[in-house]
């Protein structure tokens, strides 16, 4: 589900519409803009209204089709721009978020796999020290770690020990030699 923090819709309200407003009057426009959000994500599209259809009908079906425009339009300002350009024209604000979704588990995947190739060509060059390329190490794990995939921190070490020269041929013996839990 589509989550929206309020600090997110002030800053919206604010740069969106170039307004210098009272606090109490932001905070009326947030509230108005999460309702709008929750009724548009919440309740199905209305079908549409004929003659047959009462005032209620017709009223539930302008305000639906109001807030889902309002919910498209944030939800537009608040992606990215990498990402937004890619996304297809959608009809409702549920179907963008969808949409969205898809594209970004792509991402994704293309971020994890961009990170497993750059930790598995990594070597240590010899330009810096070895603290440094360690960390380099440790930084792409991290982010795997940040994407969802599960490493351990043996095969931390695992890598930054194979990724080592020829001249540290010695350390690597004696490591690998050593009992471990």
């Amino acid at each position: 589900m589509f989550s929206l923090k309020i600090s997110q819709l002030g800053v919206l309200t604010t740069t969106m519409f170039s307004l210098k407003i009272s606090q109490k009057s932001l905070m009326s426009h947030q509230v108005y803009l999460k309702r709008n959000l929750d009724y548009v994500l919440t309740e199905d599209k209305p079908e549409e209204p004929d003659e047959s259809s009462s005032l209620s009908e017709k009223k539930s079906r302008t305000k639906w089709v109001k807030a889902n425009k309002l919910a498209m339009l944030i939800i537009r300002a608040l992606v990215d721009q990498t990402i937004c350009g890619g996304i297809p024209t959608c009809k409702t604000a549920k179907e963008l978020l969808e949409t969205i979704k898809k594209q970004f588990k792509g991402s994704v995947r293309a971020k994890k796999y961009s990170y497993l190739v750059k930790l598995n060509n990594l070597k240590y060059d010899e330009s810096g020290d070895v603290r440094q390329h360690i960390l380099k190490v440790s930084q792409l794990i991290i982010r795997l770690r940040e994407l969802r995939l599960q490493l351990e921190d043996d095969l931390m070490v695992y890598f930054v020990v194979a990724s080592l020269p020829s001249k540290f041929d010695i350390f690597k013996v004696k490591y690998s030699s050593q009992d471990r839990k």
